[in-house]
């Protein structure tokens, strides 16, 4: 199973190349886009044709076996409508733009660090409508954060991804490294 990332700026996606390792994609590629093993990760620039366009990119050409996930923060205004995120994470049950709503299945049990509501956010509605032609809901996650993120936040956000991928796919098809897996994340069974 592989595990894709889409991202809008490189800034942002420093902690997750780092992390993995990722090496850029040298191939004939309509967006930036590093890879390694399991792990794909695009950089679709803002806006959301841009986020739709990267995720079929992706999704079509490294197939249609993995979790999804779009990943970004919030400005400061957004991030107070919730509260103030703080380096927590939301993840969204609802996500609307002028034109689509969305509603993605909440079928895991988010850790403490994760705040749950409804989004306004344009990118994250089409890259999600793009997703869902090619994975079942189950595999579609649409995430955001207060704060650029960092390496410390990504991490804490991974294990639970990770817990995820364990559920979706409980036979190992997922290779993760075994000093990445922490404990207490559940899942909704």
């Amino acid at each position: 199973m592989m595990i894709y990332f889409i991202m809008a700026r490189h800034n942002d996606a420093r902690p997750v190349i780092d992390y993995y390792g990722l090496k850029k994609d040298m191939g004939s590629c309509p967006f930036t886009t590093f890879t390694s093993g399991n792990v794909v990760l695009c950089l679709s620039d803002e806006g959301k044709a841009n986020a739709a366009a990267a995720t079929a990119y992706v999704l079509s050409r490294w197939g249609r076996d993995g979790l999804f996930v779009h990943l970004g923060y919030l400005d400061a205004q957004k991030a107070q409508f919730f509260g103030g995120l703080e380096g927590d994470w939301l993840y969204p049950h609802a996500i609307l733009s002028r034109e689509e709503m969305v509603y993605q299945e909440m079928l895991y049990k988010p850790p403490s660090f994760v705040k749950e509501g409804i989004l306004e956010d344009d990118e994250g509605v089409y890259a999600f409508l793009a997703a869902s032609r090619f994975l079942p809901l189950k595999q579609i996650m649409v995430l955001r954060t207060s704060n650029p993120i960092n390496k410390g936040i990504f991490e804490g956000m991974l294990s639970w991804l990770e817990t995820i991928c364990t559920a979706l796919y409980p036979f190992g098809m997922i290779r993760f490294p075994i000093s990445m897996w922490r404990k207490g994340h559940g899942i909704i069974p």
